[in-house]
């Protein structure tokens, strides 16, 4: 999994996080980047990777992010390789974020064999050794 540093989550505005079936609420409330942490120092069944690009932008343009640091990473997309061979390439508009409002996302899942999925992979790897192994 890669993803934004911490720094680049939203620490403002803690809320508390609902569950949609059952209607429950947490105990506390969580900002964005509270959440974050709680993922990121889980990470004992995958290994996470932070991309380190940060955006540099107008000061004159609208404020993008409000976590401390402008990082940026648009790419929304998975890579799912089958046991059997092929896999799947999963490309969504959404963030993932917990507590963004409930909106229409749209996901694309496209599925095929080994010859479809390597030129992905190869984005993947690329994606991988140009981020940063988080360790907990």
């Amino acid at each position: 999994m890669v993803s934004i540093p911490l720094e680049g989550y939203d620490s403002s505005y803690p809320q508390y996080l609902y569950d949609f079936t059952t209607g429950d609420k947490t105990d506390k409330k969580y900002s964005k980047q509270d959440y974050a942490k709680l993922v990121y120092h889980d990470t004992r069944s995958y290994r996470l990777y932070t991309f380190d690009h940060t955006s540099i932008r107008s000061r004159y343009l609208k404020k993008f992010s409000r976590g401390d640091l402008p990082y940026s990473l648009h790419i929304k997309s998975m890579l799912v390789e089958f046991d059997g061979g092929g896999g799947a390439l999963i490309s969504s508009s959404s963030n993932f974020a917990v507590r963004d409002r409930i909106k229409l996302e749209h996901m694309d899942i496209v599925e095929g064999g080994a010859d479809y999925i390597q030129p992905a992979q190869r984005f993947f790897d690329d994606l991988v050794l140009n981020s940063v192994l988080f360790e907990t």
